[in-house]
């Protein structure tokens, strides 16, 4: 559940979130909140209490909440709180809940043809250099959430070969989804130069399990 559940968030904010995953919670608490924005922090907040009560209610009184009622849980109370910051010089910036309700596909996710799957990697270092993680998004052309796989790997801090087993992820993500008709987006163009040139690098053998199954 939790994971549909920051799927219907802002696309970047949810992958922000998954990027920076560190396996101490309050260490990955205070990084989130020294590299995010006010306004970005208090629909994270928001959407970790939201899920922890949802959570809650299904364990201790077996009632179970759908995502989209935690969502719409979410958009009310950020609205309730009246989160519009004004700044110094005067300015008015959007609310947390306007953020919320502003999330277009236009300019950020590019659709992929009709009939075609799209599956997003990305990889990042923790800052404490304790090591690395990498996720893949899978969506439908029109940008419904499918399935999500997130991998943390301790003392890897690589980002070119964490990105490689990114693409590797996807292609796992495509055969458990059964699918044939996809693409996979990333940003990383050390690694689709190998891919596509099969330079010899650090992360061959990576790149190489790609290549054998495509």
């Amino acid at each position: 559940m939790a994971k549909c559940v920051w799927a219907l968030l802002d696309e970047q904010l949810t992958e922000h979130v998954i990027m920076n995953s560190m396996p101490d919670a309050k260490v990955w608490l205070f990084m989130l909140m020294e590299s995010t924005p006010k306004c970005d922090m208090a629909v994270i907040l928001t959407t970790l209490w939201a899920i922890w009560w949802a959570r809650r209610k299904a364990i201790h009184e077996e009632k179970f909440q759908r995502p989209l009622t935690t969502f719409a849980f979410i958009q009310r109370f950020l609205k309730d709180l009246s989160l519009t910051e004004v700044a110094t010089d005067g300015v008015v910036r959007p609310s947390a809940a306007q953020r919320l309700n502003q999330r277009p596909i236009s300019g950020r996710w590019l659709p992929p043809p009709e009939d075609f799957f799209k599956i997003n990697v990305h990889a990042g270092v923790a800052r404490s250099g304790a090591g690395g993680s990498f996720a893949a998004i899978c969506r439908t052309a029109t940008g419904k959430f499918l399935v999500a796989s997130t991998i943390t790997i301790a003392g890897l801090c690589d980002p070119t070969a964490l990105e490689a087993l990114a693409c590797n992820e996807a292609l796992s993500l495509a055969i458990d989804l059964n699918i044939s008709r996809f693409y996979v987006s990333s940003d990383c163009m050390l690694v689709i130069k190998s891919l596509e040139e099969k330079n010899l690098c650090h992360y061959s053998a990576i790149t190489r399990e790609i290549l054998e199954r495509k």
